[in-house]
């Protein structure tokens, strides 16, 4: 599994556990059966938080059923039975994945730029309808990046507008409009903190590096990076609070899953917040 929005274990009650391995399994079994079995590799924990995001909107009956697991093989797991939530959480994770596959072959070196062009056909086409909502957005992000954008604030932006775009095409889900942008902005944020030394030393996009460049030596790396993050952790702090708060203005509008969605955001996100800040 790859993503950052994903429940603190630590914190979380056994029931809920059991509810939040039920929806990944789900989407997990729903792209085996959909595009085949190494689609399964295309699940993320992003993908699994926004299938049960829907689903605490929505009115649709939540039916369990058993399907077999590669791993352990020939074991059962308890799956949440594909619905409109799963199925979405299906799309998203193809989406995700060809994004990331996309990114590859613009920035990695020759060899991974070759893989990610021959995987690309094996994971099919993304839902059109999908693609073509947030494409303004993709090709804004792409902009961004070419012209080398310092402004990390900016291109997050318009990835939590992506979030926000797919969540006006979704019944019932319109009140987490606002809720869905925040953590589309912490995700691509969190992720440009989490990736700038490889970055760096790949010689590719990232704000934060543009931001600071000026503070960077190639022989001080760490404390360049470390320097980074002692500067964005005010707000990288508040943006989780914005997210907190977002969801105490809507939680009561939820059917289900509640419990679950508010583990992820005051304990999940702030988790790995701070694991990546390499603070306490």
């Amino acid at each position: 599994m790859t993503g950052y929005v994903k429940p603190d274990l630590d914190e979380l009650k056994v029931k809920d556990l059991k509810l939040y391995n039920a929806y990944y399994c789900g989407i997990c079994t729903a792209l085996s059966k959909k595009y085949g079995p190494l689609s399964r590799v295309l699940l993320s924990y992003d993908a699994t938080f926004i299938a049960i995001l829907l689903d605490a909107f929505s009115d649709e009956e939540r039916i369990f059923g058993k399907s077999h697991c590669p791993l352990p093989p020939f074991q059962k797991k308890r799956v949440v039975v594909e619905n409109h939530s799963v199925s979405f959480g299906v799309e998203i994770s193809r989406l995700s994945t060809r994004l990331k596959m996309d990114d590859i072959t613009r920035d990695s070196k020759f060899f991974k730029r070759i893989l990610a062009y021959l995987a690309i056909p094996i994971l099919g086409r993304v839902d059109i309808s999908l693609m073509e909502s947030v494409k303004p957005m993709i090709n804004k992000m792409i902009f961004f990046e070419l012209a080398k954008s310092p402004n990390p604030d900016e291109i997050s932006d318009v990835f939590g507008e992506i979030m926000r775009t797919m969540a006006k095409t979704i019944d019932k889900i319109q009140p987490a409009e606002l809720f869905l942008y925040l953590i589309g902005k912490w995700v691509y944020l969190i992720d440009a903190l989490d990736d700038i030394s490889n970055d760096i030393k790949r010689k590719v996009y990232n704000p934060y590096f543009l931001k600071y460049e000026k503070f960077f030596s190639e022989d001080g790396l760490e404390k360049f990076i470390a320097f980074v993050k002692k500067n964005e952790e005010p707000s990288m702090r508040f943006l989780i609070s914005r997210v907190q708060e977002e969801f105490s203005s809507i939680e009561s509008e939820m059917t289900k899953n509640s419990q679950l969605i508010k583990n992820v955001v005051f304990y999940g996100m702030p988790k790995i917040t701070s694991k990546i800040l390499k603070c306490s």
